[in-house]
């Protein structure tokens, strides 16, 4: 965006933006209740999921061109951007079959053999959580740490990281171990996008955490039930603990566990990326004497 574009034209553009996301939006979601009622589940799902590129358009407007306070980056810009990307898809895949090993071995979950989906399906599912797990990175990570960020560089980690748990709340089986769990998901999040200065590596983490959860293993995603799946695992009962029972993984303490392991060495590497910083400045600044 051009930091001299008049005010004007910055707010026409972004009601523009708004009304073309809206559009999509209300579209896409139309299409998909006007469907006959014997319309299969997953093409209601993949429809709800696509219909997140109308949410993108409108965050991307405010972000970019209605804030009072100006333009934020929404740590877009990366010249490494296809880099980051699948580096976040790797970073995900490996949380979630770690989860899904141990979770295995220590009897949480049980194998059921190859579930029934479409191919079709799958390419569908795979770009539908692409889209929705950017959509909520653009939110949380993009515009809401971005804007926090120019106060304060802790809250910026901590504050997106409470509210992306508090917007799960109204899921089924929600509970206090899920909303621990959400919160240190949440925090991963955030300082993968700290650290690396780029929204695309949390982006993409999260959207094949979404994908792996659900259509690929036949999961529950925080709650949301799985209609088929490329592989099909159940919780076992009474093993709620590993397996997380009807709210999923989410919500299991085994992956409290794993993800505690995953974070330490992003908090670490957060608290030497800015003692490193600090003492460059005090390295810059001239002596004393030189300063009377």
């Amino acid at each position: 965006m051009n930091k001299n574009e008049s005010t004007a034209r910055r707010i026409i553009k972004g009601i523009l933006l708004i009304l073309a996301g809206l559009i999509l939006l209300v579209g896409i979601n139309w299409i998909g209740k006007v469907t006959s009622p014997d319309t299969p589940q997953t093409s209601k799902n993949i429809t709800m999921l696509f219909s997140s590129v109308g949410t993108i358009l409108i965050l991307y407007a405010v972000g970019h061109f209605l804030l009072p306070s100006g333009y934020v980056s929404m740590n877009l810009p990366d010249k490494s951007g296809p880099k980051h990307y699948l580096q976040g898809l790797a970073y995900g895949s490996g949380m979630i079959l770690t989860y899904l090993i141990l979770a295995v071995v220590f009897g949480g979950l049980s194998y059921q053999g190859l579930g029934k989906m479409a191919v079709l399906n799958i390419i569908l599912y795979f770009l539908g959580f692409i889209l929705q797990g950017f959509k909520e990175e653009l939110l949380i990570r993009g515009l809401i740490q971005d804007l926090i960020a120019k106060k304060s560089r802790l809250l910026s980690i901590i504050l997106p990281s409470v509210l992306f748990a508090l917007l799960h709340l109204g899921n089924d089986n929600f509970s206090y171990m899920a909303m621990i769990n959400t919160a240190l998901i949440g925090l991963i999040f955030a300082l993968l996008t700290d650290l690396s200065g780029s929204l695309w590596l949390a982006s993409a983490a999260h959207s094949i955490w979404n994908f792996l959860l659900g259509p690929f293993f036949g999961l529950y995603v925080s709650g949301i039930p799985m209609p088929e799946s490329v592989f099909a695992f159940s919780p076992v009962d009474g093993k709620e603990l590993i397996s997380g029972g009807l709210y999923g993984p989410e919500a299991a303490l085994l992956l409290t566990i794993i993800l505690i392991l995953f974070l330490v060495p992003l908090v670490r590497a957060y608290i030497l990326k800015y003692k490193k910083q600090e003492v460059e400045q005090d390295l810059a600044l001239p002596p004393n004497n030189e300063l009377n």
